[in-house]
């Protein structure tokens, strides 16, 4: 009886694991609601000796730890007052994440459902933006465009590796998947993120002749945001539009930049503490008037927000940890999840240039939830 019991609870936390990954394209109370069952059912599920060794033989799940025990010392000494300081460093809590997962999951078929989880959603959310788009339906959508961009690669990456007729489903579907990003999401980093790892597929698949098509595609885009009237309703004009007329928004995230910047360079090595970019930044420009001015919670910007709260030392072990997930990408069992790996990583890394994607609560879950599914697939010598 008691073994039942204990075989539902752990099928029940996989369960809820699969749904957290379902909920990274709805609104964040899901994935706030679906991670906490994840997290209690984990933690009442048993089997801790095997959960501890795969968490003890994982790098990435370590270095994750690593991450998340220096953002918790850098409370100890941060300017900002303990409340705003642990409350930054609850958001940052997100990196426990990877280690519970690798932990969870010894199993390739809820693998795959997980990342399939991610993926049917993600196609959900499509459907209702195109319905959205041509009129038909009115919801108020979330702007998902690094979600949409990493989900092209995956569906990309099926449409390669499927045959007939399950290969051209996942063809049309990413390249619905393509258009919106390109001409209804408006969101930049999206933009960015997608030729970037347009740029990896068609190099991994057919090595210059996909570059060749990509700088086609490309070329494609820019005529259609010149010549694309505005009555076409497509939204990539209105961002078209704001790139050059909207100075002073490019001004105040230029501001940001060098204000943090200034903050770094008052205490380089080991930084102002975990959440005192809020206070600090604040304190910096009380005095200033200037129409690029404004109070913030984080520059936009992850490597500087990491810098700034932690230091080099910090923003070094920011590198080391995806240097470390992106070496195991090559050593996960399954080849194609090493690429899906890499791919995150590279989203993430790109979009944290102009976000700080892992400080968000949504973006920030996603990278964790699926690294910590993907990590869950390594092993120390690949098959």
């Amino acid at each position: 009886m008691k073994s039942t019991i204990q075989s539902f609870i752990q099928l029940s936390t996989l369960c809820f694991l699969i749904a957290a990954c379902f909920s990274i394209n709805l609104p964040v109370a899901f994935g706030s609601v679906s991670l906490g069952l994840f997290l209690i059912f984990w933690l009442i599920s048993g089997g801790y000796g095997d959960k501890l060794a795969r968490i003890k033989s994982n790098p990435g799940a370590l270095i994750a730890l690593a991450l998340l025990a220096l953002y918790a010392i850098g409370v100890t000494y941060s300017s900002a007052p303990f409340p705003v300081a642990f409350h930054y460093l609850m958001k940052y809590i997100k990196f426990l994440i990877i280690p519970l997962v690798v932990g969870a999951v010894a199993s390739d078929c809820y693998r795959k459902y997980a990342l399939n989880a991610f993926l049917v959603s993600l196609i959900g959310y499509l459907i209702i933006s195109y319905l959205n788009w041509f009129g038909l339906f009115s919801f108020g959508v979330m702007r998902h465009g690094t979600y949409m961009a990493f989900g092209a690669y995956l569906m990309l990456r099926n449409a390669h590796r499927k045959t007939g007729q399950y290969r051209l489903v996942w063809i049309v579907i990413s390249v619905l998947t393509i258009l919106n990003v390109l001409f209804i999401s408006d969101v930049r980093t999206g933009i960015i993120t997608l030729f970037v790892l347009l740029a990896v597929f068609g190099w991994e698949t057919l090595r210059a002749r996909g570059l060749f098509y990509l700088a086609c595609l490309a070329l494609v885009t820019i005529l259609i945001y010149k010549i694309i009237p505005e009555s076409s309703g497509l939204r990539v004009v209105a961002l078209n539009k704001e790139l050059s007329t909207k100075v002073s928004s490019a001004g105040a995230r230029f501001e940001m930049y060098k204000n943090t910047f200034t903050l770094i360079k008052k205490h380089p090595l080991f930084g102002g503490g975990t959440g005192s970019i809020e206070t600090e930044y604040n304190d910096l420009i009380k005095d200033k008037q200037d129409i690029y001015i404004t109070r913030v919670t984080n520059p936009h910007n992850q490597y500087l927000m990491t810098t700034q709260e932690l230091g080099l030392v910090g923003l070094l072990m920011f590198f080391a940890f995806f240097w470390t997930h992106w070496c195991q990408s090559y050593k996960l069992k399954e080849k194609e999840l090493g690429h899906a790996l890499r791919a995150l990583i590279m989203s993430t890394m790109v979009g944290s240039l102009l976000n700080s994607l892992l400080l968000d609560s949504g973006d920030g879950r996603m990278y964790c939830l699926l690294a910590g599914v993907l990590l869950s697939n390594y092993s120390r010598v690949r098959d």
